[in-house]
């Protein structure tokens, strides 16, 4: 499983000749590593997913993303409701890892900040219910068998704006052991290290600009 990931990067523009509609050309490139793994256990009535990904790319800060969701599940399986606990942070963790051969690599953070939100029965958060709180993670990833590498290009356009994404990468399927708020996860679904590495190139020919455009 190749990780892709985005992370700021610079960005060169170039502007086209008024042949060519005033086209703008955007270019984004990007590169770093990846890790990412889940954890699901099943007991009745219950049901307990944790996704956890660190991101760490060559420039800029390294993103942290965790997602646990404890469901509640009738006899038949049926989601009943549930609580979603969800962090997204660029600082207050460790993020190690090794690129080049993709053996191993762990974060660590205590206390860090994050949001809980009960879910109901059609799987829509309850926004009015969300707390904030603080979670604690301990997680080691050990890379298994093969290093693969790959490559995709993918094509997206409206109107007047036209992106192509091209992304390479290495991947390697991993090993998982976690600690979330103290309590090991158990149930590891997959786990991967990997590298990756985009060019974005968004071509605009919309008089006044695409905005961003990336």
């Amino acid at each position: 499983m190749m990780a892709l990931a985005a992370s700021a990067a610079t960005v060169t523009v170039l502007a086209m000749p008024a042949s060519a509609a005033q086209a703008q050309v955007t270019h984004l490139r990007s590169n770093g590593t990846n890790v990412s793994a889940e954890w699901t256990t099943q007991s009745p009535g219950n049901v307990v997913d944790t996704f956890v990904s660190a991101t760490a790319p060559s420039k800029g800060a390294a993103t942290l993303d965790i997602f646990s969701m404890v469901a509640q599940v009738s006899s038949e399986g049926a989601f009943l409701g549930g609580v979603q606990t969800t962090v997204q942070v660029t600082s207050g963790f460790t993020f190690t890892y090794d690129a080049k051969r993709l053996t191993k690599a762990s974060v660590n953070a205590t206390n860090l900040p994050a949001r809980t939100c009960p879910v109901d029965e059609f799987g829509e958060e309850v926004a009015s219910e969300c707390e904030a709180t603080t979670v604690s993670l301990s997680a080691t990833w050990t890379g298994v068998g093969p290093i693969s590498t790959g490559h995709t290009t993918d094509h997206y356009s409206t109107s007047g704006f036209k992106m192509v994404v091209h992304s390479s990468g290495t991947s390697r399927d991993a090993t998982a052991e976690a600690s979330f708020n103290g309590q090991a996860l158990g149930g590891l679904q997959w786990a991967s290290i990997g590298t990756y590495r985009d060019l974005k190139t968004a071509i605009c020919r919309i008089p006044g600009g695409c905005g961003e455009g990336l």
